[in-house]
């Protein structure tokens, strides 16, 4: 698959197994896609994933095992890199276990002014999503790897994934409500801060995430942990 340019394309559904061995995804000039759902074990060697300025796009559904030269375990591939950006409409990102596990390279969410939720993987099952890519949090202009997510109200990561990240620094994310994260996740972090999340309401952490970090702060309040 190297491109498709159907203006008037308003979703786009792939099954288990679609374009196995395409090196490249591009889905350009889209401008009435609404949906688009990747199935199970697909596009295993795509390099970088990158969706920008599909401003109708409003839910992105990957399932298991996709973009991954690594099914059902986790690498550390520095050239594979993950980019939504500049998609006014998105509401919702879903990815499924093992998708994206050997993605070490940037992890990029930006000027997303509509996303609400995020989930990738699976809590209480083994996921390894993104294992050994970097990981930022924020809503201000000022990070480096995901910004502009101004109605974020879930984030979701199941086990396993950024495991090898070295930091996790939610902050000034006004409308974030949940924050739940699976069993040995963002393992080799040092840098464990919450900040200016001024409406969340749930926290929940599984086994042995954070293990090299020793406290968890809120700027505006005092020390949490």
């Amino acid at each position: 698959l190297t491109e498709i340019d159907l203006a008037r394309l308003s979703s786009i559904s792939l099954g288990d197994g679609s374009f196995a061995n395409s090196t490249s995804f591009n889905l350009s000039n889209l401008e009435s896609l609404k949906s688009l759902e990747v199935g199970n074990e697909c596009f295993d060697s795509v390099d970088v994933f990158n969706l920008e300025g599909l401003n109708a796009l409003k839910t992105l559904k990957i399932g298991q095992n996709s973009f991954t030269l690594s099914q059902n375990d986790f690498g550390d591939n520095k050239n594979r890199s993950f980019h939504i950006t500049n998609c006014n409409s998105i509401k919702s990102i879903d990815i499924g276990k093992y998708s994206f596990s050997d993605y070490a390279g940037e992890f990029e969410l930006k000027n997303l002014e509509s996303l609400e939720s995020i989930r990738i993987g699976t809590i209480n099952e083994t996921s390894n999503n993104f294992y050994s890519a970097p990981f930022e949090l924020h809503g201000t202009e000022t990070a480096d790897f995901i910004l502009d997510l101004p109605k974020l109200s879930t984030f979701y990561v199941g086990d396993g994934c950024f495991h090898d990240s070295r930091a996790f620094v939610p902050s000034n994310l006004d409308s974030l409500e949940s924050i739940e994260i699976g069993n040995e996740c963002f393992m080799k972090t040092n840098n464990c801060t919450i900040s200016g999340l001024n409406a969340l309401r749930s926290l929940f952490i599984g086994e042995y995430c954070f293990t090299k970090s020793k406290t968890i702060w809120d700027n505006d309040r005092s020390r949490m942990f």
